[in-house]
């Protein structure tokens, strides 16, 4: 029998018709939408939370019903729709939603070159005759030798298959596409030149993340990035960090799943919408260069990444190379060129490789450090003669995951946070400018550094107990004897009105372990070098919100170095930058090749300092004062 019913969120409601039962993360699915399920359905994280308005459900193997005005909150994971009509209600934070800009911004330093790896030209082939022997393809070659000094090194087979039709339907005058492969062009593809048939050429700049996804389509001709949009990646459905995806990929089906999520379930619906919003073909997209870490892009190709995970952590390769759309069942030109940004090593990914270059951090001479702050912390440090590269696992912290009210920096995130004295006023700015719907990682950097300005935190990262009678907003989380919580936003000062923004002492555990981890190997980094942090002449801030967190803040936490302010360069998404100027500028590829042979890997887990410098890390702003003496004299005077 056939089940009926609507699912109802900010934009709308959705009809969906059912075969038989299903749980509610699959039919919200079926309906077009994704629900938060970064604890891969093991209902644990709430990020699935839905209000069930109408219908029969099933949880634990026990039928309930629910009617008009009385609706129940539940887990969308552990809860199956029996009967209908039903109809459920998602509150804006349990949707993964597309379409935000804060992950992808970036800033390019004096960055001038313009040599597209996708070229499109117009061309008049000469007629047939039977003096000439030759084909279309022939003296297309000639016409691009003689007029262009291009030397043309084979084509597509789909080029070939049109090649004849299009020179015929366009009168002999036609548009071809190159494509610039292995250091030889290519014929990618042909069309004839006639009204209603010509075409822009686009390509997608993509950064795979741990946690998100940011991909950029970049009008060829012109260069520009004409939008972006970004979403969680889906494989946090079954694993949130590397080494959990690592282990689920051990075999072959997991390793398809991985594939499956970060390209069926997140890279095509974010091309779909970007095709949609701009009303292109997704075969006018003739190319995607693609950045991110090791074990992401092996994912991505579905290549089994095990071998990263065990001693002496070696990838496969490090340069995959160029691959073609078709054969990774991508939404866009079938033999469209996939590039892949290659690799330093098995944790010192594509991604740092995009931000060194992004950086220009090895074109100088100077002393200079730069940090990709995301869920695994990428670090490289350069005084003109050698350059140190490391990474850490800091966890997803920093983009919203595994923190109680988190989320990522999107419209509804609170980004800012001003306290008090005594923290008994919270001001708040939220993305977008309306109600919050949670906090984003900027915004947990500054309360806590407010919190520990103030007081109301101790270096240890627990909330003062005595403050409990001085400050209203700190209290005892319910159905937790020992810990305390701070209220952020009241209940009715949330765009849901369902729920209190807050945040925890566990969120305050989880924040001060993805710190410790990044601060700790930025020590360690420097140490190998003979300096300290005060030699350094720059550091720049890599990562999808580097560009919004408030630099003294992250100071007073002990996430970065005290330092001038001054001395900070943000660059914001160096990866998604790097992948872009791929892109646009073929003779990058040859700097990213030179790039991955030059940096001495630190391997921190065999550094026997590391466990003493991450517990140090730990506390507020360091057990290592000294590192922050300027911070902790500011802190004796307030």
């Amino acid at each position: 029998m056939e089940i009926n019913g609507e699912i109802e969120y900010r934009h709308g409601k959705i009809k969906v018709s059912l075969a038989e039962g299903a749980l509610v993360t699959d039919v919200v699915r079926q309906a077009g939408l994704i629900l938060n399920t970064s604890c891969a359905g093991k209902g644990v994280c709430g990020g699935c939370a839905v209000d069930l308005l109408e219908g029969v459900y099933q949880h634990d193997g026990q039928n309930f019903i629910v009617s008009g005005g009385q609706p129940s909150r539940i887990h969308g994971c552990k809860t199956r729709i029996v009967e209908g009509p039903f109809r459920i209600s998602i509150p804006r934070r349990s949707l993964v939603e597309t379409g935000e800009r804060v992950v992808a911004d970036f800033i390019l330093k004096e960055y001038t070159g313009f040599d597209p790896a996708i070229r499109q030209m117009k061309l008049t082939v000469p007629k047939p005759s039977l003096e000439d022997a030759r084909g279309d393809f022939e003296h297309i070659c000639r016409e691009l030798r003689e007029k262009h000094q291009i030397e043309l090194s084979g084509g597509s087979l789909s080029a070939f298959r049109r090649l004849s039709w299009a020179v015929r339907e366009g009168n002999y005058h036609i548009k071809i596409y190159l494509a610039w492969i292995d250091d030889r062009w290519e014929l990618l593809a042909v069309e004839p030149i006639k009204d209603g048939l010509n075409k822009d050429c686009f390509g997608l700049a993509v950064d795979i993340g741990t946690t998100t996804v940011a991909v950029s389509l970049v009008d060829i001709a012109k260069g520009k990035i004409t939008d972006t949009v970004t979403c969680y990646n889906q494989q946090i459905q079954q694993a949130d960090d590397v080494a959990a995806r690592i282990v689920y990929a051990g075999t072959d089906e997991g390793l398809l799943q991985m594939q499956r999520l970060i390209i069926d379930q997140t890279i095509n619906p974010l091309i779909q919408m970007l095709c949609k919003r701009h009303h292109i073909d997704c075969h006018n997209i003739m190319r995607m260069v693609v950045s991110g870490n090791t074990v992401m892009w092996n994912l991505f190709l579905a290549i089994d990444p095990t071998p990263i995970g065990v001693v002496p952590f070696q990838p496969v390769c490090r340069d995959p190379g160029t691959y073609r759309a078709r054969d990774l069942n991508l939404a866009i030109y079938p033999d469209a060129p996939v590039d892949i940004v290659p690799s330093i090593s098995a944790y010192v990914g594509g991604d740092i490789v995009s931000d060194i270059e992004t950086s220009r951090l090895m074109k100088t001479n100077q002393f200079a450090l730069m940090i990709d702050i995301g869920t695994n912390g990428e670090i490289a440090v350069s005084d003109g003669k050698q350059v140190l590269v490391t990474a850490c696992a800091a966890g997803p912290a920093f983009e919203g995951l595994r923190i109680s009210h988190g989320m990522r920096a999107s419209v509804g995130a609170i980004e800012q946070i001003t306290l008090g004295e005594k923290g008994n006023k919270c001001h708040c700015k939220v993305i977008g400018g309306g109600k919050p719907v949670g906090i984003c990682g900027s915004g947990l950097i500054d309360f806590l550094a407010q919190a520990f300005r103030v007081g109301l935190v101790t270096n240890s990262g627990r909330f003062q107990r005595q403050m409990l009678d001085q400050c209203p907003r700190l209290r005892m989380v319910s159905g937790a004897k020992f810990m305390l919580e701070y209220v952020v936003a009241e209940r009715d000062q949330t765009e849901d009105a369902d729920h209190e923004i807050t945040v925890t002492e566990k969120d305050i555990e989880t924040l001060l372990q993805a710190k410790a981890a990044i601060f700790a190997a930025l020590n360690l980094l420097i140490k190998r070098t003979g300096k300290t942090f005060n030699d350094l002449e720059n550091i720049y801030l890599a990562g999808g919100f580097a560009k919004y967190i408030n630099i003294e803040n992250a100071i007073t936490i002990g996430l970065l170095p005290e330092i001038d302010l001054h001395k900070y360069v943000v660059i914001g998404n160096g990866s998604l930058a790097g992948a872009y100027l791929a892109m646009i500028d073929r003779n990058v590829w040859q700097t990213f090749r030179q790039t991955i042979d030059l940096p001495k890997v630190v391997e921190l887990n065999l550094d026997p300092n590391f466990q003493d410098e991450y517990t140090f890390a730990l506390f507020l702003p360091n057990m290592q004062e000294e590192l922050f003496s300027k911070t902790m004299a500011k802190l004796q005077t307030i």
